[in-house]
């Protein structure tokens, strides 16, 4: 009797596990090699899965029914394989969700809520309407102000006014340190060519403000933020040329190369921007030629309570 017990014992265990005919074996990481944790692994056939474990590896056994695989965790993108392609270290790629820039700054007008004019230039606004120019050509579509450069073209010494008052009675700042000079009060933005590429967020505040931004803001305040956390890696070429034009003939030309690099985000909390470009112009007006170079270089800590950011600018000219 013993003996016809286990005979339908070991029948039934065999004919309970002969649909499972193979197993995976393999690692999962990050882009950087690191190994993943608690990733999801698992087929098209419902309830055959498994999880990675702390040295990132996983041992899933799957039926014959089972065509697929998809790995998948919280922040990383998903991958999927067919069953037999599954490679021995699957690597998945981070995922960025993109949501509403958010500027805090304690000196921004908000809607609603401060008793002042403003007008906001967003990242799309700046990609939109910036090519080549100084920085003040860029804000001349606001209201009550008024912009123009000395040469007539797009490069060279530039100036601005909010409500008739000139750049000594505004108040400009960049990533919340002041910008006008300490001596005149004046602003030479022909010492920061190409700036406007390098830029994210700008908010002018027409009209006497606050207190926040001293005497010199009687006619207004333009506030600049520059870029400091773009996640995304990656490198951008660009390059450009356009003409002077006079009755049907040509005056001048300009033309203009940069390169840029982010490094998107660093172990989680380092980020790394460079930018490099050449700008020339023949100019509009005669001997308004501008021949110079310019960089941009900043650095950024994330931590959980702060927020470490070193910015480098600038470029010599000839004009």
């Amino acid at each position: 009797m013993k003996r016809v017990i286990f005979s339908v014992i070991l029948f039934m265990s065999l004919s309970a596990t002969s649909g499972w005919s193979a197993e995976l074996i393999g690692t999962v990481t990050d882009q950087q090699g690191k190994p993943l944790a608690n990733v999801s692994v698992v087929t098209n056939v419902a309830g055959v899965g498994t999880m990675t474990g702390t040295d990132g590896r996983f041992h899933l056994s799957y039926p014959d029914e089972a065509s697929s695989v998809t790995f998948s965790s919280v922040g990383y993108q998903p991958r999927q394989f067919k069953i037999g392609e599954v490679p021995a270290n699957v690597v998945l790629a981070t995922m960025y969700y993109r949501a509403q820039d958010i500027v805090v700054r304690a000196d921004r007008a908000q809607q609603g809520v401060t008793p002042v004019t403003f007008s906001d230039f967003t990242r799309d606004d700046i990609a939109r309407d910036y090519t080549v120019g100084e920085f003040p050509l860029l804000l001349e579509s606001t209201p009550n102000l008024y912009s123009y450069s000395d040469g007539g073209g797009a490069l060279g010494y530039s100036y601005m006014s909010i409500r008739g008052f000139n750049d000594e009675r505004i108040s400009t700042y960049i990533n919340g340190v002041p910008l006008n000079d300490p001596e005149d009060q004046a602003t030479y933005f022909v010492d920061l060519p190409d700036f406007a590429a390098s830029v994210t967020d700008i908010q002018i505040q027409r009209g006497v403000g606050n207190s926040l931004y001293g005497d010199a803001s009687f006619g207004g305040s333009v506030n600049i933020v520059t870029n400091a956390f773009a996640r995304q890696k990656q490198v951008k070429f660009t390059s450009g040329y356009g003409q002077y034009q006079s009755g049907g003939s040509r005056v001048g030309e300009t033309s203009k190369q940069s390169v840029e690099y982010t490094s998107g985000l660093v172990d989680g909390r380092w980020n790394f921007t460079g930018r490099y470009s050449k700008q020339k112009s023949d100019g509009y007006r005669r001997d308004s030629w501008y021949d110079g170079w310019a960089y941009y270089f900043s650095i950024a800590r994330l931590d959980p309570r702060s927020t470490t950011e070193l910015h480098l600018y600038g470029g010599p000219m000839r004009m």
